[in-house]
Formats: C-alpha cells, structure tokens, sequence
C-alpha cells in the first residue's frame, strides 16, 4: 500500500497527502490532474508513504506483517503496548525486531561512539542511575532528576547514556514509555555495565 499510495501520486496531483486505499485512490483519480511534466522517483517521499502504511495497520495487521519470529520477541502481556510504542518509530520489521531485543532480550554491541558516550558519562553518572533506579523503581523522571542533581548534568549528557546504556538506540520512543516496558532487573544490569 505504501508503494501504491506513492505510484498513484507520480505524475497526478489528489491535493492532499491522505493514505488512501486502492478504492479510494481510483475514485479521486482525475485526468485533469495529471502533471505534463515527467515523475521523478523520490526515495524520501516512498519512505514517507511506508510510515504511512505502517501507521494505518490495525494490531493484528502489524503483527502478521513482522512475521513470528518478531511476534515471539515480545510477551504476550505486552504486545498491545509495545505495538502502541513502537509503530510511530519504524518503518520496516527489521526496526520492529532491533526494538523488541531492545527491550526483551540482550542489546546488541554498541558501536565505538555509542561506547564513547557512556565512557564520557563516567562511573558516577551510572551509579546514581542505579541508586534512583532502587529507591524509585523504573521511574524515568525521578531517575533522571536524580543523576540531574547527583552529578550535574542536563540535556543529551543527560538523557543520551541512559538511552543508549538501556536501548543501544540514540533516538526513539519515549523515554519513559520505553523504560515502564522493561524488568527492573534488566535495566539495572545495562546500568551496571555502565560503571
């Protein structure tokens, strides 16, 4: 559907960016809308419209469309959420599959700038992320307060190690979202390594 929305709109103007079914598309189809000049392929436009696509997939159409072997990454009592989460945030499963490891399974290896990131975030930084983490639970605001004040730090040095240390993603869902998914017990030990 992504791939029909863009072909549709090569060469033809609808007067809106609305995804639309094949129906749909052919009933606002108008030959006086057609363009004389030639279609250029777009990639980021095809791109957009695959966001698109995903974003209109009800639950049960995402999960056939990432396969099982995505499906079995995430439990059960969890999938409605992590489908929620997790659908703004990709546009193909192989994003959906590095999420779900993410958060219910081991991290991959971080990349040398990832690594240099929690390198320049130090010892204390992590062991403040631990001591919030067992007074508060996997509560990130009050977590992030507390390594704020501990350590004095705002901003990307604030949020960015914590993301990374715990997601092995620079960017994302919301933080906080992303951390209420998690055991307590898995994001103390990514902490940990941290330190």
């Amino acid at each position: 559907m992504a791939i029909v929305n863009y072909l549709a709109r090569l060469g033809h103007y609808f007067g809106h960016d609305n995804f639309l079914t094949i129906a749909a598309l052919a009933k606002q189809f108008n030959t006086a809308s057609l363009a004389k000049s030639p279609a250029k392929f777009n990639e980021q436009q095809l791109l957009f419209w695959q966001t698109q696509a995903v974003m209109h997939l009800d639950n049960q159409g995402f999960w056939s469309w990432v396969g099982d072997a995505i499906q079995h990454l995430v439990p059960a009592n969890k999938q409605a959420a992590f489908v929620d989460l997790i659908k703004p945030n990709v546009q193909f499963p192989r994003e959906v599959k590095s999420w779900a490891q993410a958060l219910f399974s081991e991290l991959p290896l971080l990349t040398s700038e990832q690594e240099a990131v929690l390198n320049n975030a130090g010892n204390d930084y992590f062991q403040s992320a631990v001591i919030a983490l067992e007074k508060y639970g996997a509560d990130a605001n009050k977590i992030t307060t507390h390594i704020k004040e501990s350590v004095n730090v705002k901003g990307k040095a604030l949020f960015l190690p914590l993301r990374i240390a715990l997601t092995a993603h620079e960017h994302g869902p919301d933080f906080a979202a992303l951390l209420a998914m998690m055991d307590v017990k898995t994001i103390k030990r990514r902490l940990e390594r941290g330190m």
